[in-house]
């Protein structure tokens, strides 16, 4: 224990030589609850480990970084994972050139170079922390899969990681300080680490790692990210439908399912290094050549071998050549919401797998928000929400929402349909929409053009069950149409219902006295199935229905047309702001709901769904945004 005190002497003693309250000029960077942010602005990283040795070497260098830099772009890349500090100016100055920020890791014993036992990893800190291209500092690189470095007692570690950590905070409040721990850290870890900003951690847990994002927020309110997350692209043997030999579709596979995850999981993890960026020919045998094999700490994880082909996890090959895996990287990290847009309207929209990723409203197309002439039309469930992609926004639609296809047929632990997202996981006697349930999502494959999107869902066959659902949103001049189609390719008639939840706020005004909701029909309350009004700010009209003032309270009306099969249609106004939209389908409808809180008004159109197995059914809606005088 002598040395490890030894340790935290010279890392104390070095704070008080070095400008401990001296602050820095470049980019601050912060957390905050579970996020990153840069300057004031969340930031999700999108990066890989960079470790640029080239062929014939066991040294790194950075000859290669221009063209490097220019993949790295073109995959979206906002960030670089280097193992050990960058001590040439020029190459950070020419990182920042390109946008890309980097996490700076340090060892524990370098010979006394940028290391933490000697504490000479503070005069690199006090160096560059006023570079701009330093995102944080991370200190060690699983080294809790290594006790016998530390006197076979990890306490040691941990605490000298976290008195470093308390040292680069006195000396640079401007950045935070993470770890790269090898998969989860345990109690003991996360107790004698106070001082640790963000958790890393490198995870390896075949092509899904979703789990591990449920188990960091039980025991952590942290900012985490991987550190190191991904797959080689050599099997050892034919394996899970992958044959032996090199093999990019394996790595690329997995790459995509891991991202996925990733993303589906933003509000708990904020991000990733791809591990890696270039295939690394020094790690298992010649440096001129590539070597199967290698050995990684418990790489049984590895996709889809459960083998760590060291020199074989690049995403572009050791003469940068781009690897499959590299274009599922490309596409993950330059995603952009999808808009359709002209001189009135805009059109926000999320695809498959992207933000909200709960199991009630239809994945397909998610309209977030429409915008008409610069002035928002629609809102989102919950005003203040901390958990963004679990609630519903703009124009979400969902199916089955009381009762899902065949869910009563499904065997406690079996797998039900929820059209357009996959298949989930009973859970309980009862369907409840609001409860989240374990997801198996549908197959996806999108078509976009410039005024409209399509996007195609395919289910598996499930208790003799299966379907193809088209949903397309094509924008009109102040309008959009949304087109469905429903194929029944299983065994069984699918019947259920669809309906469009429509979160509507005109210039993000509190429902009130301004809101008018005009309806074709005359509404019969006494006939209603439900009436949620507690305030009695809703008042029902004969064929209209307002507002006294801004409810705090949500209320519900089910069952508007007592029953009867109308036209189905609505027109919401808004005489302050003078604008109003309104939704029409193509169809007859018996139930009409209203839900609504003080920040949106939802009324519901619903279609009957009625498809007999080899049949197909097509039906529509138009929603119009108008001005009034």
């Amino acid at each position: 224990m002598r040395i490890f005190t030894h340790i935290l002497t010279i890392i104390f003693v070095t704070c008080i030589l070095s400008s401990c309250n001296s602050l820095s000029t470049s980019d601050v960077v912060s957390v905050s609850g579970r996020q990153v942010f840069v300057d004031g602005t969340p930031y999700l990283i999108k990066g890989i480990c960079y470790h640029p040795v080239p062929k014939g070497s066991d040294q790194r260098s950075f000859d290669n970084l221009t063209e490097d830099l220019a993949l790295m772009k073109e995959a979206g890349i906002n960030t670089m994972r280097v193992y050990s500090p960058i001590t040439e100016s020029a190459v950070l100055d020419q990182i920042h050139a390109a946008g890309i920020k980097v996490i700076v890791g340090f060892g524990y014993n370098q010979g006394g170079n940028n290391d933490i036992l000697s504490g000479s990893f503070l005069d690199y800190i006090n160096t560059y922390k006023e570079h701009d291209a330093i995102l944080f500092w991370e200190l060690g690189n699983e080294y809790n899969y290594y006790p016998e470095w530390f006197d076979g007692n990890l306490q040691n570690w941990y605490k000298v990681l976290n008195e470093a950590a308390n040292t680069i905070h006195q000396n640079d409040p401007a950045h935070p300080v993470a770890t790269a721990h090898g998969e989860l850290p345990d109690s003991l870890a996360l107790s004698e680490c106070p001082n640790i900003d963000i958790w890393g951690m490198n995870v390896y847990r075949w092509d899904n790692p979703e789990g591990i994002f449920e188990e960091w927020a039980r025991i952590s309110s942290k900012p985490m990210y991987l550190s190191e997350a991904g797959a080689d692209s050599y099997m050892v043997g034919d394996s899970n439908g992958y044959e032996q030999g090199e093999n990019e579709k394996a790595q690329a596979d997995a790459t995509q399912n891991i991202l996925d995850d990733i993303f589906r999981n933003r509000g708990i993890c904020s991000g990733v290094a791809i591990f890696a960026f270039n295939d690394e020919l020094w790690k298992a045998g010649n440096n001129n050549a590539y070597d199967v094999g290698g050995s990684a700490p418990f790489s049984s994880g590895v996709p889809y071998d459960g083998a760590a082909n060291e020199e074989y996890w690049g995403i572009v090959d050791i003469e940068r050549n781009k690897k499959a895996a590299y274009k599922v990287v490309k596409e993950k990290f330059t995603y952009t919401q999808h808009v359709l847009k002209n001189k009135n309207l805009e059109i926000l929209i999320d695809l498959p797998f992207e933000n909200y990723d709960f199991s009630r409203f239809d994945w397909t197309g998610k309209i977030v928000a429409v915008i008409y002439k610069g002035v928002y039309v629609s809102g989102k469930e919950k005003m203040d929400s901390k958990d963004e992609d679990n609630i519903g926004k703009g124009f979400y639609n969902e199916f089955g929402i009381d009762a899902p296809i065949a869910y009563d047929e499904t065997i406690e632990g079996g797998w039900f349909h929820k059209i357009g997202i996959g298949i989930l996981k009973k859970d309980g006697e009862s369907y409840s929409f609001s409860k989240k349930y374990e997801i198996k999502p549908a197959r996806f494959n999108v078509n976009t053009e410039s005024d409209k999107i399509t996007i195609v869902c395919k289910s598996e066959l499930i208790n003799g069950y299966s379907y193809v659902l088209t949903k397309e949103i094509e924008l009109l001049e102040s309008s959009f149409v949304i087109n469905y189609g429903l194929h029944n390719t299983g065994e069984k008639t699918i019947v259920t219902d669809e309906y469009t939840h429509n979160f509507l706020a005109i210039n993000k005004d509190l429902v009130g006295s301004n809101y008018i909701l005009n309806l074709p029909f005359q509404i019969k309350p006494e006939l209603f199935q439900a009436t949620v009004n507690p305030e009695e700010k809703v008042v029902i009209g004969e064929n209209e229905i307002s507002f006294t003032s801004t409810p705090n309270e949500q209320f519900f009306f089910s069952n508007l047309t007592g029953g009867e099969n109308v036209d189905s249609s609505w027109e919401l106004i808004n005489t302050k702001s003078k604008i109003g939209i309104s939704e029409t389908g193509n169809f007859k409808t018996k139930k009409v709901n209203l839900w609504g809180w003080k920040n949106v008004i939802s009324p519901e159109l619903f279609f009957d769904v009625s498809v007999k197995p080899g049949q197909k059914i097509k039906w529509k809606r138009t929603f119009k945004v108008f001005e009034i005088d």
